[in-house]
């Protein structure tokens, strides 16, 4: 998983990766009144191809930075306080 990678029309801008798991907030732009720029996923990969599913959509930035949090939260508790020690935060400057 890279920053950059579109999904759905959506390009990825940040990303938490947990082994074959992750989390990703996405980026539509040129769509005018987008009611949903942003979308936040939770990922797995398989042979280097990621699979998003559980899509939250926002059309605000704060609420899917909130949605991300959350989303790396809970993948982390799944996976126990070790994974912590694994994380990786990928973002746009």
């Amino acid at each position: 998983m890279y920053k950059g990678y579109v999904n759905a029309g959506y390009t990825i801008q940040i990303f938490h990766e947990i082994g074959n798991d992750g989390v990703a907030i996405g980026v539509r732009s040129g769509i005018k009144d987008d009611p949903a720029p942003f979308v936040v996923w939770n990922y797995m990969c398989e042979n280097g191809v990621p699979s998003f599913y559980w899509g939250a959509y926002s059309n605000e930035k704060r609420q899917a930075i909130t949605t991300f949090i959350e989303k790396v939260r809970v993948l982390a508790s799944e996976l126990g306080w070790l994974a912590w020690n694994a994380l990786t935060v990928e973002a746009s400057k």
